[in-house]
């Protein structure tokens, strides 16, 4: 794996792909990937806000003349579409899943107002907070115009990119970019390094699954949705953490714990220095449902969560 320095900006990664980092890999604060064939570059995500997608574009034009014809969005966040106006002229491609998901979503202008509000405590307050440093006017959804199942190939000239579908992880619809002839993934939010992963709608089960088919792969380079470029052990890593959160949590879970109760008494070890541990709780709330034999969409309330993250967050504060 070539050495990468985690700092923001576009950084090489291969002869022909690159990507571009923000840390700390937190709330909002996601990696974009790009790859340059002879006739044409594909980009594998946006960002979270107009601003910082323009930064990204500016970049991508000291890297390569080729035109984006091609936009990968790798799941429906905010974090990897809300940028897509930006791409003029690209055709916007993601699982149909992710389609349906930013259609129906979470709207920027939900966002806009909670900045503008006064007041605001517990869950909007904790909202506010994570995404204070992001512009939400002035964005439009741009879905993907085309969509896949299982799999797709892009033929940007010379190199080939393998679009894949593994079933619900972070998300419903989470996809990755697979660039065999420089064994470099783009792995969407499928990979967290460093940084907590999260499940809303999706499936901790099967994302654990789904980390054996990517290392399977044998990518030599992983660019991660949020985090430092990373290889297969960074995969591993995460996938740990998820084990952790499973084994423990379903144990708590046969006690009668809540998941904010059940994530009090999990020892997070080494996890807990990854950025927004928080989480946990999110991830039992989800795991509770799975081994309640709920289906992946079954929906968890984000003002549910987003408290009870609060209050996680809260108690970690108050610890001396």
């Amino acid at each position: 794996m070539p050495s990468v320095t985690y700092e923001r900006g576009l950084v090489q990664v291969g002869d022909r792909t690159y990507a571009f980092l923000q840390p700390d890999g937190g709330w909002g604060w996601s990696n974009a990937g790009l790859i340059i064939g002879n006739d044409e570059a594909v980009l594998v995500d946006t960002f979270m806000d107009l601003r910082n997608t323009r930064e990204l574009l500016d970049s991508i034009e000291y890297a390569t003349d080729r035109p984006v014809r091609n936009l990968v969005n790798t799941h429906h966040n905010a974090d990897h579409t809300w940028g897509n106006q930006l791409v003029e002229g690209a055709r916007v491609i993601g699982h149909h899943r992710c389609r349906a998901e930013l259609i129906t979503g979470t709207q920027p202008t939900m966002l806009a107002a909670l900045q503008n509000a006064d007041d605001v405590d517990g869950p909007l307050r904790y909202m506010k907070e994570a995404f204070a440093p992001f512009d939400f006017n002035g964005i439009d959804l741009v879905p993907p115009t085309v969509t896949f199942e299982d799999r797709l190939w892009l033929h940007p000239g010379g190199i080939g990119v393998r679009l894949e579908y593994f079933g619900p992880c972070h998300t419903l619809g989470d996809i990755v970019a697979w660039v065999p002839d420089e064994r470099v993934l783009f792995a969407g939010d499928i990979a967290f390094i460093e940084s907590t992963p999260l499940v809303w709608e999706g499936s901790i089960l099967n994302w654990i699954e789904t980390v054996e088919a990517l290392i399977a792969l044998r990518p030599e380079v992983i660019v991660p949705g949020h985090g430092p470029v990373s290889d297969i052990n960074g995969l591993r890593s995460m996938e740990a953490y998820l084990r952790h959160v499973v084994s423990e949590g379903a144990k708590l879970k046969e006690q009668g714990l809540t998941p904010l109760e059940a994530a009090y008494e999990i020892d997070l070890g080494a996890y807990a220095s990854w950025t927004d541990p928080e989480r946990i709780v999110l991830n039992l709330m989800r795991l509770w449902l799975e081994l309640d034999g709920q289906r992946p969409s079954t929906r968890i309330d984000g003002i549910d969560a987003f408290g009870a993250m609060a209050d996680y967050k809260g108690r970690l504060r108050a610890v001396p």
